[in-house]
């Protein structure tokens, strides 16, 4: 989920071209809702987002039942260590900061964290994503 649409218009593309299915969310809580209806492999999360932030969708009971089952990828450019220390205490497995990473970066990230070593290899479909831009 991601609410600055050029970033979010970009990772879509290169989580696609890296082979993942991208489903995007506009805020919180269309995010929340997806969380509620579909199963993805991975959950790559902004924390400031319109309507529900990213840590308030970390905390929502619903969201937590689908999040001790599918990593989580913060991508942020909330820099502060609390921040990190946070969202780690609510399960995320990767906090990365927007302006420190590439895309590319983020996406070898992705695959890692979902057990792709080689992307196209590990699965006969392709992973899933939520991800987002308002």
């Amino acid at each position: 989920m991601e609410d600055d649409r050029f970033l979010a218009m970009l990772m879509k593309s290169r989580f696609e071209k890296a082979g993942f299915g991208v489903t995007p969310a506009l805020n919180g809580l269309e995010a929340l809702d997806f969380l509620k209806s579909k199963k993805f492999d991975l959950v790559v999360l902004d924390l400031v987002l319109p309507q529900m932030s990213g840590f308030e969708l970390l905390e929502h009971a619903e969201a937590k039942q689908h999040f001790t089952l599918t990593p989580v990828l913060v991508l942020s450019n909330l820099a502060q260590e609390s921040d990190a220390a946070k969202v780690i205490a609510l399960g995320v497995k990767k906090y990365l900061i927007k302006s420190r990473v590439s895309t590319e970066e983020v996406v070898r990230i992705a695959h890692a964290l979902i057990g792709v070593i080689e992307p196209g290899l590990a699965h006969t479909a392709a992973p899933t994503a939520g991800f987002g831009m308002a």
